[in-house]
C-alpha cells in the first residue's frame, strides 16, 4: 500500500529494470516468507485493510511474525492474498482457517493444533497448513515469533 516506482533504467544500450521505494525491504522480506510458506502472495496489514471490500480477491492471516526494519523490531501479522473462488465449501475452509488462526493469535495452541488437523482432514494438506501444524507440533508453549 506504499507508493513504489517501477521502470526501465538507464540508455537503449544498457537497460536495467529497477524498484525504486521505502517499502522495498518489507517488499523483499515477504516474498522470502511467500516461498516459506509456499503461497504465491502475502501482504501486510494494511493492504489486507485496503482490499477488504474488494469482491474479487481474498484474505487469510498467515502469521504473526517480527519484521527487523531500519533498526526496530515491528510485530506484523502477515495475510495471503489470493483470487476469490465462490464456492460454498471455500468460504467454509476460509472461516475454518480465520477460527483457528484466532486461537493460534491468542496463545490457545492446543485448540489451534486440533483445529489444524481437522481443517487437514477435511480440506486436504497444504504447504501452509503443513507448516503450520509442525510449528504448533515443536512449541507447546506460543512459539517464538520468526524474526526477519
Amino acid at each position: 500500500t506504499e507508493a513504489l516506482v517501477a521502470g526501465n533504467v538507464g540508455i537503449p544500450t544498457l537497460k536495467k529494470f529497477v524498484f525504486l521505494g521505502k517499502c522495498l525491504p518489507l517488499c523483499r522480506h515477504m516474498d522470502k516468507l511467500a516461498r516459506y510458506y509456499g503461497l504465491g502472495c502475502l501482504i501486510d496489514a494494511a493492504t489486507a485493510e485496503a482490499v477488504a471490500g474488494e469482491p474479487n480477491f481474498t484474505v487469510r492471516a498467515v502469521d504473526v511474525v517480527t519484521l527487523m526494519m531500519g533498526g526496530s523490531k515491528d510485530g506484523a501479522v502477515l495475510f495471503e492474498l489470493s483470487g476469490k473462488t465462490v464456492s460454498n465449501k471455500n468460504e467454509q475452509q476460509l472461516q475454518h482457517w480465520t477460527q483457528l488462526f484466532s486461537y493460534y493469535q491468542n496463545g490457545d495452541l492446543k485448540t489451534a493444533q486440533e483445529e489444524i488437523q481437522t481443517y487437514i482432514k477435511k480440506y486436504g494438506s497444504t504447504n501452509l497448513s503443513k507448516r503450520f501444524l509442525s510449528l504448533l507440533e515443536e512449541y507447546p508453549i506460543l512459539p517464538p515469533r520468526n524474526i526477519y
